[in-house]
């Protein structure tokens, strides 16, 4: 399984290494994952495209937000011929079901719902927790899968929010694990240990509380108090770490990397984090212990978004179904969609393996020369960068050149005696004084015509930018694009990218 907060489904692809084909079936197969979750997808029903939608392979199943346009959302890809037995937008279930019309999810017969819904949650709360597309849950043969994107605190008004959020998340996890095995994953906004937090790391020690250490096994030992705390230090922290400590819930990545420091997922790019790893972990794959995870890890070398993709990988013995009963997804999938409806054929739905396999053969010649496999080390530098130069077209022969006007011309081939230009007095404007120029004098004509070039670039050569005052190095410009009274001004700083040691 993966999850990736790509920050806009319809920008993703435009980053290595995933713009060496830009389709998401190519994506897919290079992630390898049998389910893949995307989370702040920024997109609304009536903008998706068939290339979002009918991915070879996969059922699609998207959820929006109720009025914000190009916010949150949050998309579920399951590999065909894995069987999804119910499927629902939300966490309350007071959303209305697309497979019953009129009728919500939690009002249901126990057969047609997933259930586990908090009842302590009333239907008009429940509506404003789940109308803004933040979760998606898949009951699958072998497994609930909850898919998330959680809101993150910014205001009084929006910490209001995440609590009630977080409230319903708890309880429906609650609910659910008592009798089916329960996966969660997505973007979850949390920095569950100290550890998990570069900014609170370098915060706390600011404070003299905590003790810098040459890797994580001698930072918890040293540091157990203050990470005991950080554990407690909010509502939705300590919510998650009760799932670990409490319910027995696995923290894939941790559980697989329990001493790892730097295992970031998530990077401020205006200030150049990613660079310098100082980042947080808040993407997660969590799962009950009765699903065997046997590898987990982030992908940090995989770009597009200011998040990273992780995975987890599980033995399930009963996720695919048998080719003789292979079912129809549930209403909520995209491929229902008006518009999507007729693309596939109900023979696509029940092709046999044989015949996938005479196709991939038959097109894996034609595939080696069109799509590129993804590097599967890490990306250094600005690999992941294109070049947005274009080519201009030369101007004619007969355009004079600026810097003519400095030269006496040549005598006129159709007319020898014609006099040269006169009172041509251009301004050249160097450090210290300004020659007033008219016709050259002949002991001038040797003057390389090149000179007046780097004349010219001298006067359009900006200042050197100032030095920061702390590392003696040249800063960088940036520009301020926050709606206010300063946007658009530029101000300097520090170009060396954020990290723990600077």
């Amino acid at each position: 399984m993966v999850s990736f907060n790509v920050c806009g489904i319809k920008n993703v692809l435009n980053y290595m290494p995933w713009c060496q084909n830009k389709t998401f079936e190519f994506m897919f197969e290079s992630l390898d994952a049998d389910v893949i979750c995307l989370q702040e997808t920024k997109i609304q029903a009536q903008d998706l495209t068939e290339e979002m939608v009918l991915v070879s392979g996969y059922d699609a199943y998207f959820t929006f937000p109720d009025s914000k346009r190009g916010y949150s959302g949050v998309a579920m890809y399951v590999k065909k011929g894995i069987r999804t037995l119910k499927a629902e937008e939300g966490l309350t279930g007071w959303l209305e079901s697309k497979d019953y019309k009129g009728v919500t999810y939690r009002d249901l017969l126990p057969s047609q719902s997933i259930g586990g819904y908090p009842t302590s949650i009333d239907k008009n709360r429940g509506i404003k927790i789940d109308g803004e597309g933040r979760a998606i849950i898949l009951e699958l043969e072998a497994a609930v899968i909850i898919g998330l994107y959680c809101p993150a605190s910014s205001t009084e008004e929006r910490e209001e929010y995440r609590s009630s959020f977080f409230e319903s998340l708890d309880l429906r996890v609650k609910n659910l694990i008592k009798y089916k095995p329960v996966v969660v994953m997505g973007d979850l906004n949390i920095a569950r240990e100290l550890i998990d937090s570069a900014d609170g790391r370098q915060t706390l020690y600011r404070e003299g509380r905590v003790v810098p250490a040459a890797d994580g096994r001698e930072f918890i030992n040293i540091n157990r108090d203050i990470m005991e705390e950080w554990k407690k230090s909010t509502y939705s922290r300590t919510m998650l770490n009760s799932w670990v400590d409490d319910m027995g819930m696995v923290d894939c990545c941790r559980i697989k990397h329990p001493r790892r420091l730097g295992m970031y997922t998530c990077w401020n790019l205006k200030l150049g984090a990613r660079a310098g790893n100082f980042g947080s972990r808040i993407d997660y794959i969590f799962s009950t212990r009765d699903l065997e995870c046997t590898n987990s890890d982030i992908l940090s070398h995989l770009l597009g978004s200011d998040h990273c993709p992780v995975f987890a990988d599980f033995t399930i013995t009963s996720l695919y179904e048998n080719e003789d009963r292979i079912s129809n997804p549930p209403r909520l999938s995209a491929s229902y969609f008006g518009r999507f409806r007729n693309k596939r054929t109900i023979h696509s739905l029940f092709a046999s393996s044989s015949e996938q396999k005479r196709s991939t053969t038959n097109v894996s010649s034609e595939n080696t020369q069109k799509r590129p496999k993804i590097q599967t080390k890490p990306i250094n530098g600005s690999g992941a960068q294109t070049d947005g130069v274009s080519s201009r077209k030369k101007g004619s022969s007969k355009q004079q050149k600026i810097y003519s006007f400095f030269e006496k011309p040549g005598p006129d081939p159709e007319s020898k005696t014609r006099e040269a230009p006169f009172g041509i007095s251009p301004q050249v404007h160097g450090e210290k004084n300004i020659r007033s120029l008219s016709v050259m004098d002949p002991k001038d004509r040797s003057i390389p015509l090149q000179n007046n070039v780097d004349r010219w670039k001298h006067i359009f050569t900006p200042p050197p930018p100032p030095r920061c005052k702390v590392h003696n190095e040249p800063c960088k410009m940036m520009t301020t694009k926050k709606n206010g009274i300063n946007r658009g001004r530029s101000f300097w700083v520090c170009s060396r990218y954020v990290s723990i040691r600077s």
